[in-house]
């Protein structure tokens, strides 16, 4: 499985890496077109009007090499060429020998620049009108490279193109007789971040080639993409030790090897302990959806750690749950050493302020793995009275495995200005950055969750389904990590691959999701770990 995610710059490098395994750049160019042609092929029938609507660079040599093999199979092709007659003139490399290639097999063009702004929609609509069974727009604009905004006529284009194909807020398409395929990316989307350059093509299917770019998973970019296919072009993968991509995507295939399962000589102590931290008695309920997360993710043993007004609340609860009471640091840390307890669930419900603050700061210097989530995250943040830098320097030094579980609002508290995206600093970016920062494995959670590690290398979560925005999905997530990092021992934390792990986690947590579907709410979430994790285990064995 294609696992590895390339930067734009990556993806140049694996071009130039291939020349001389194919023979030149336009061979390569040659075969991208060969694979464009596979898969749009079976899309197309004699009757369907091809509109192919090239830019001057390598992404818009695809698109004439593309429309030369169309038009010589008998369809209907028309190049819109996105620029002048000036500008058709003077392209230059493996474009001009695409453009060449278009001539030789049909010298019709047309050139956006010569249509007002006004006269965009006309134009689409005549194409539409002359061929009533259907339209196919295939989007050789811009590749992934781009990164500065979108001007006119372009502009223009792409927004009446989207109006007329109907794509609207809710994300549904309304005309099935109007189909845009972009190549590489839809146009106006930055390769690197995902993010929108003023505006962006909505395809219904997007083909690249070679490996995945981060703004084929990450939003607002995937939303755009439709369904994404990756073609081989004779990039040989023996580039990747070259290119050593830190940026994976997840699946079962990166981790699988990495959870522990247990054998004949297993019993619950080592299976791990994880200890989840209860709120107030009037909030207790987030903890006890995290400490059932860790007990359905294999922790060997679960305890939540209550205060004396909220262990009859918890008690009432809890079967298969075990409950110790404490009121302060000191007892947390007796906890910690007379259950053998080797994860920490805080945050959950808990409270925001000072004591939530004491009681992290003294699970980060005596539990081998600290989760931390929710209050946890927000009572370290300036607006709450706390200090980050308090807790990134607790982190640097100790021996703990601390995991961040913020959402945006609560990534944008907690790491401030360094938290916000741009035009040219994306998700991917700043989670990375802020790993680093913090010494922390950190997951920033959305329907593009990115977990960063404080050594640079990121996977990238988009297996989630809607229906994770609903309360208290987020404490299952804090207690599936710290059950899964629990059943660890203190040498696979410090030799093993603990963002691995914490991957698992979260792709366990957003399939159970996709599995339940409409309707669910968060405690059904751990019901559905036990065959996910008899699927992963069955898996391992091969």
């Amino acid at each position: 499985m294609q696992l590895e995610i390339l930067t734009v710059q990556q993806m140049y490098e694996a071009d130039r890496l291939a020349i001389s395994n194919v023979g030149s750049s336009y061979k390569l160019m040659q075969n991208a077109v060969a694979t464009l042609l596979d898969s749009l092929q079976s899309m197309v029938n004699s009757s369907t009007g091809i509109l192919i609507l090239c830019g001057r660079g390598n992404n818009g040599g695809d698109g004439m090499l593309l429309a030369a093999q169309f038009d010589a199979r008998g369809y209907g092709v028309k190049v819109l060429f996105c620029g002048s007659d000036l500008q058709w003139s003077k392209i230059t490399g493996d474009a001009e020998l695409a453009r060449n290639a278009w001539l030789q097999q049909n010298n019709s063009i047309s050139f956006l620049a010569d249509i007002a702004s006004d006269g965009i929609n006309n134009f689409l609509q005549q194409f539409i009108s002359d061929y009533p069974s259907g339209v196919f727009v295939i989007d050789a604009i811009f590749g992934a490279g781009l990164s500065r905004n979108i001007e006119e006529p372009v502009f223009s284009l792409i927004k009446c193109l989207n109006e007329i194909r109907g794509k609207s807020a809710d994300g549904k398409k309304r005309d099935s007789s109007f189909t845009v395929a972009s190549i590489d990316l839809p146009s106006g989307i930055n390769g690197n971040t995902g993010n929108i350059c003023g505006i962006a093509m909505y395809a219904d299917l997007t083909i690249s080639f070679f490996r995945k770019k981060p703004a084929h998973i990450l939003q607002p970019g995937k939303n755009h993409c439709g369904k994404t296919v990756i073609t081989d072009i004779g990039i040989p993968d023996s580039v990747l030790a070259i290119l050593q991509p830190d940026t994976i995507s997840n699946a079962p295939e990166l981790w699988k090897q990495d959870l522990v399962f247990p054998d004949a000589h297993t019993h619950k102590y080592t299976r791990g302990h994880t200890l989840v931290v209860s709120g107030p008695k009037y909030a207790t309920g987030a903890a006890r959806l995290a400490a059932m997360a860790a007990l359905r993710a294999g922790a060997g043993v679960v305890t939540i750690a209550s205060a004396a007004d909220a262990m009859a609340i918890n008690a009432a609860h809890c079967t298969e749950i075990m409950l110790c009471q404490i009121d302060g640091t000191s007892s947390l840390m007796q906890a910690l050493n007379e259950k053998r307890v080797n994860s920490i669930v805080i945050g959950p419900g808990f409270g925001v302020g000072q004591y939530c603050r004491d009681l992290t700061l003294a699970a980060i210097q005596h539990c081998a793995v600290v989760v931390l989530d929710a209050d946890a995250i927000t009572s370290f943040s300036s607006k709450a009275g706390g200090n980050p830098e308090i807790l990134f320097n607790a982190i640097a030094s100790s021996q703990a495995t601390v995991v961040l579980t913020p959402h945006e609002g609560e990534f944008r508290r907690l790491f401030g200005h360094h938290g916000q995206t741009s035009d040219s600093n994306g998700k991917l970016q700043v989670a990375r950055e802020s790993a680093s920062t913090s010494g922390a494995i950190v997951v920033y959670k959305g329907a593009d969750t990115v977990i960063a590690s404080p050594c640079g290398r990121c996977v990238i979560s988009d297996n989630g389904a809607p229906w994770l925005a609903t309360a208290g999905s987020g404490d299952i997530l804090a207690g599936t990590v710290a059950g899964l990092l629990g059943q660890k021992n203190q040498h696979q934390l410090k030799h093993g691959n603990s963002l691995n792990t914490v991957a698992a986690a979260v792709w366990l947590h957003s399939e159970a999701s996709a599995v339940l579907g409409p309707g669910m709410i968060a405690g059904d979430l751990p019901l559905v770990y036990p065959q996910l994790l008899k699927a992963a285990y069955e898996s391992s064995l091969l």
